[in-house]
């Protein structure tokens, strides 16, 4: 069945293609026929044509030979042919159409070398408006180290005249030293004038309570002894200092004790007078002085350091 059934299926698939190529090959003959007609219509037309073309080009020849005929009685020079004209005009035109070309190709060329030139215009404005801002940064660093120059310099002066006032504060303190050594020997100098009346005193009052209890003989011995120490104490170096042979002297442990100790504590406290003077000028001094000493040597360093690193160029 199912055999039967495919190619009944086949058979009538076949005559529906049959049918198609049918109705398709009887429009295709309508189509030729209808072609066939055009064809021969076109035939005749192109028959007619070509004999109207015949026709005038003799027109158009016997025209022509009217034309030079006549110019000829006039005696003008005969015009060129048509042909050669349009053969002159198409030449021109393919002139026309070449220096078109050119131009176009030119213009083109142009163009480009605008589009180029505008280019470069741009850059250049970028470059000019760079070079622009360059230029003012670089005068305002000018000003401002102008400005930190005139500071520096002020500065300058002003720890010039700090130095000068400092040197005459070291003269004046100088002077003041001066002053204290002259003071200083001068004191020294009373103290031995007191010293040697002092021990002179003394020993008088000794000789005197010696000379009282001795015999003539004894007595003149003992001037001549007394005046042989006074001018050994004249030779003396330090005359605030007992002789050694006064020492001797009155060293013996039979002699009072009392010249020695007041030779010492008188030593003593001119010693003692003497540091305290000199530790109280340097005190004074030193107060007075060491503040501006620092500050100058503040300000020398900051200045070095201003006018070795600011005003570098720079790279």
């Amino acid at each position: 069945m199912s055999e039967n059934t495919e190619d009944t299926m086949a058979q009538e698939e076949m005559l529906d293609k049959i049918a198609k190529l049918h109705h398709d090959s009887i429009h295709l003959k309508d189509l030729n026929a209808s072609l066939m007609e055009w064809l021969d219509a076109a035939e005749t037309e192109n028959v007619s044509l070509c004999s109207d073309n015949k026709s005038l080009r003799k027109k158009a020849n016997m025209l022509e030979k009217m034309v030079s005929e006549a110019q000829q009685d006039r005696g003008e020079p005969c015009p060129p042919s048509l042909a050669d004209e349009k053969r002159k005009n198409v030449q021109k035109i393919q002139l026309m159409e070449e220096q078109l070309t050119l131009q176009r190709e030119d213009n083109q060329q142009l163009i480009s070398e605008l589009k180029d030139l505008q280019q470069q215009r741009d850059e250049d404005k970028k470059t000019l408006s760079k070079i622009s801002q360059a230029h003012q940064i670089l005068q305002r660093d000018l000003e401002a180290a102008h400005l930190e120059l005139q500071q520096n310099d002020m500065s300058i002066q002003e720890k010039n005249q700090l130095l000068r006032n400092a040197e005459k504060d070291l003269e004046e303190f100088f002077n003041t030293i001066e002053d204290l050594r002259r003071t200083n020997q001068e004191l020294k100098f009373q103290l031995q004038e007191r010293q040697d009346e002092s021990s002179f005193a003394f020993l008088n009052t000794l000789t005197q309570d010696k000379l009282n209890d001795l015999s003539y003989a004894e007595e003149v011995m003992q001037l001549n002894l007394s005046a042989r120490e006074t001018k050994d104490a004249e030779v003396l170096v330090d005359p605030w200092n007992f002789s050694t042979d006064f020492q001797q002297q009155y060293n013996s442990p039979g002699r009072c004790l009392l010249p020695r100790i007041t030779g010492k504590v008188i030593h003593i406290a001119f010693l003692l007078l003497l540091c305290t003077l000199f530790f109280s000028s340097l005190a004074f001094v030193a107060l007075r002085y060491i503040e501006n000493l620092d500050l100058l040597s503040f300000q020398l360093t900051q200045s070095y350091c201003n006018l070795h690193f600011a005003v570098a160029p720079p790279f």
